[in-house]
């Protein structure tokens, strides 16, 4: 495993994530891509060690990550009657 206290971690790491986002589904979802993250590279590197602190660090790169990615471009064209739609 990689933390000796599993549950314990994911409930301190839920509880930071619910205060990053300030939606307890949003900190589901953290935790949840976090914990894989985190299980893919114990995978490639089994020596490698984590601690809470790099928990968090990958919380919140993800959570950044996926802010970035939701923001919308809209592009308004001109059709030819001079009204505005929107693409």
């Amino acid at each position: 495993m990689v933390f000796e206290n599993l549950e314990i971690e994911i409930k301190k790491l839920y509880k930071y994530c619910q205060k990053l986002s300030g939606s307890p589904w949003t900190a589901e979802d953290l935790v949840q891509e976090t914990m894989i993250k985190v299980y893919r590279l114990k995978k490639t590197d089994p020596n490698r060690k984590f601690n809470f602190s790099f928990l968090c660090t990958v919380a919140k790169n993800l959570f950044i990550d996926e802010k970035r990615k939701s923001k919308e471009v809209i592009h308004f064209n001109e059709d030819f009657y001079g009204e505005v739609m929107i693409q």
